[in-house]
């Protein structure tokens, strides 16, 4: 229980250092891809920072671009990004979908081949 209270500090002071305020509470989202550009400078940054850190997908493994936290942590994590109200970095069918499916039945060409780039947003995954 002391490392859950020691990592929601520890979260609570990165959040406090590198979500911009002016962010915060703008509801702004990126989906990733090619065709979609993040306009706002804070939020380029934002995001970058969440890419760096593997906070755009927190509960994944490290070596395909996540965070590797466990259950515990990503909702700590969550909670604590709900409180100073952060945007989410990176939402759509990659991190929902596609990305959870590989992880659990893709093979580790499949999932090198595809995870980092949906981790980073370089990729924007769709399926009908």
């Amino acid at each position: 229980m002391a490392s859950l209270e020691k990592f929601k500090q520890e979260t609570r002071e990165w959040l406090a250092d590198n979500c911009p305020s002016d962010i915060r509470g703008s509801g702004m989202t990126y989906s990733g891809g090619q065709k979609e550009t993040i306009d706002d400078a804070d939020f380029n940054t934002w995001f970058a920072r969440c890419v760096k850190r593997g906070f755009t997908v927190p509960s994944w493994p490290i070596e395909y671009g996540g965070a590797g936290l466990s259950s515990d942590e990503v909702k700590i994590l969550t909670e604590e990004m709900r409180l100073i109200k952060a945007p989410v970095p990176l939402v759509g069918m990659g991190t929902a979908m596609i990305g959870p499916t590989l992880l659990e039945l893709g093979d580790d060409d499949q999932k090198a081949r595809h995870l980092p780039g949906i981790a980073s947003g370089a990729v924007r995954w769709c399926q009908g």
